[in-house]
């Protein structure tokens, strides 16, 4: 929340202390305490939220209110800071964890402290609109982390009223107080599947952010014994709520509707509305989604020829779907429902498999309908592309620059080419140039950077804007990328890899290569924003990933100054920027290494 206030995008890490992770040698190198959260920021580590939420604010809060300089008005917010610490969500954790983790019965006198911390808060809050004067500050959100956590326990803090009455107005106005109300949840999942991405549509109707674990069944991830223990049917999707495990899609949804909606709109109590939806989701399951398995799997994955008797299954599915919908804008009434979102998941997979059900009139309006009104339909659609890469890799980073500006969602696999992963014959089938990037995208391989790059904006770009179609734009941006790649990033590689892979000495004549492609460069950007005309192309991201590994790599290119001014340019208005840079901070640790 307090990032969120200040405008400041973290880079999440995800620790998983089941697993954990928290005590792993790379984690206690960072955080030797090994607690969560900890924030790095280039060398410099802190772990303690309130002593983080402090250190931000101090260092990026130009208006200086959440942590005001006035030493009176700073120690009253470091008062409540350390009320919150060893007073109110110490007497959450003393009550309700030792319930949670040890399976102990309730304390009736650890519940009194609980009650007496709120009673302090309440006096605090007395005649206060915030908890340490008349503006937001981090003591409140601080507590109102700590406050939520009490309410979604269940503890009921009603009546405390200046309690009650500053968490309701608290909550409206903090910046995230949404993501930190995110229920957590493990999902693990397939995106091409239609039963994961009918889930996924109804989270997002609830406002759910799921913590999402692709589980790759190509390698066998669904049958090891860790997954197992959570699903012995070793099915996708799988939920994990606490210690609730759950699948079988439609079972999920209703699990997360009654749990989780704000009403029953999605899935009404009234038992005859109820009894539609549940007739819809068994004919999801049994007829419509079955016809398509049945028909389309055998061609996929044993190379069955069609059959047409399976075809005509499909289109039978289809004729009851379409009687269903007759008089209806929705599939089980007038209102949309997690049937329409399971259904919704599996039209879509027969569209994109080349289905056409144009002719059935009532499922081509209700589709065209649902598709704009169901939340998350976007994620429901969203590309499966498996890409293999090393995050320090120019290359790499100027095709992550480019899903980004697509907004693709890359499947990514990192590939260590320091233990020779690129050589092992499972990649080598994929790429037997082994060389990264590599893309996968269904039953196509794809390498080379640009030609990747190209490929992702011909296929999936909404207009031509990253790569025109008009043949002189095209030409100019073929040629830099040419440039980029015969020229500027290969005096890169001349010049650097000689020295850090073979220790060898600086080439003076390398390094007067580099010069001649950064003149190149300036000449280029002359009178231009970016490298191939007045707006940004494939060229940028590619080049882009270019310069900023000189940068990284110390080489002073502030006399061309229009290689300097594009880069700064685009170092603010690139989507993906930042990843690109966390590659470039990695490059540069291998430099050190070697």
């Amino acid at each position: 929340m307090t990032a969120k206030a200040l405008g400041i995008k973290l880079n999440k890490k995800l620790l998983n202390l089941q697993a954990g992770e928290h005590l792993k040698p790379e984690f206690l190198k960072i955080n030797p305490q090994h607690t969560i959260p900890t924030l790095v920021e280039g060398d410099f580590v802190l772990w303690e939220s309130r002593a983080i939420l402090v250190y931000l604010a101090e260092k990026y809060d130009k208006s200086e209110t959440l942590y005001p300089k006035c030493p009176k008005k700073r120690a009253v917010i470091n008062q409540r800071l350390y009320f919150d610490m060893g007073t109110l969500y110490q007497s959450f954790s003393e009550y309700y964890y030792p319930q949670i983790f040890a399976k102990a019965p309730a304390d009736p006198e650890k519940y009194k402290k609980m009650e007496m911390a709120m009673d302090f808060l309440n006096t605090f809050l007395q005649n206060q609109k915030y908890a340490a004067g008349d503006t937001l500050t981090v003591a409140d959100l601080a507590l109102l982390a700590t406050v939520s956590t009490f309410e979604v326990a269940g503890f009921d803090f009603s009546k405390y009223k200046n309690v009650a009455k500053w968490y309701a107005n608290a909550k409206g106005v903090a910046p995230g107080f949404d993501e930190n109300w995110a229920v957590n949840m493990d999902f693990y999942y397939l995106p091409g599947s239609a039963p994961c991405r009918s889930v996924l549509m109804t989270a997002k109707a609830l406002g759910i952010e799921l913590n999402k674990k692709l589980l790759n069944l190509q390698a066998g991830e669904h049958l090891k014994p860790e997954f197992l223990k959570i699903n012995p049917q070793h099915t996708i999707p799988t939920l994990v709520d606490g210690d609730f495990a759950l699948w079988e899609s439609r079972a999920i949804m209703v699990y997360l509707v009654e749990k989780y909606g704000k009403n029953d709109s999605l899935f009404p109590k009234c038992p005859k509305k109820r009894a539609v939806i549940n007739q819809r989701l068994y004919f999801d399951m049994g007829t419509l989604y079955k016809s398509f398995a049945d028909y389309y799997y055998p061609q996929i994955f044993a190379k069955a020829p069609a059959d047409p008797e399976l075809y005509k299954k499909m289109e039978a599915a289809f004729d009851f779907l379409n009687t269903f919908l007759e008089g209806h804008q929705y599939v089980a009434g007038d209102s949309l429902t997690v049937a329409d979102l399971a259904l919704l998941a599996s039209v879509s997979t027969f569209e994109v498999a080349g289905f056409d059900f144009s002719k059935y009139a009532n499922v081509a309006k209700w589709y065209a309908n649902a598709k704009t009104v169901a939340p998350g339909f976007d994620e429901n659609w969203e590309v499966t592309m498996d890409f293999y890469y090393l995050p320090l890799s120019a290359p790499c980073r100027s095709i992550l620059m480019t899903a980004k500006a697509l907004g693709i969602e890359l499947n990514k696999k990192y590939l260590d080419l320091f233990a020779g992963e690129h050589l092992k014959p499972e990649f080598l089938k994929i790429n037997p140039q082994h060389t990264i990037p590599t893309l996968v995208d269904g039953d196509f391989a794809l390498w080379e950077s640009r030609a990747i790059c190209i490929y992702l904006v011909e296929k999936y770009g909404k207009d031509d804007s990253l790569y025109p179609k008009c043949p002189k734009k095209q030409a100019v941006v073929n040629q830099r990328l040419y440039f980029d790649m015969g020229t500027m990033y290969a005096s890169f590689a001349n010049y650097y890899y000689p020295q850090v892979k073979q220790n060898l000495p600086a080439d003076p004549e390398m390094f007067a290569k580099i010069e001649v492609a950064f003149d190149f460069l300036n000449t280029f950007l002359e009178g231009q924003t970016y490298v191939a005309g007045d707006s940004v192309t494939i060229a940028d991201f590619a080049l882009l990933a270019t310069i900023s590994t000189f940068d990284v790599a110390g080489f002073d290119f502030s006399k061309y100054a229009n290689v300097k001014r594009w880069y700064e340019h685009c170092k603010t208005s690139v989507a993906g920027f930042e990843e690109n840079w966390e590659g470039c901070l990695e490059l540069k640790k291998w430099f050190n290494k070697e």
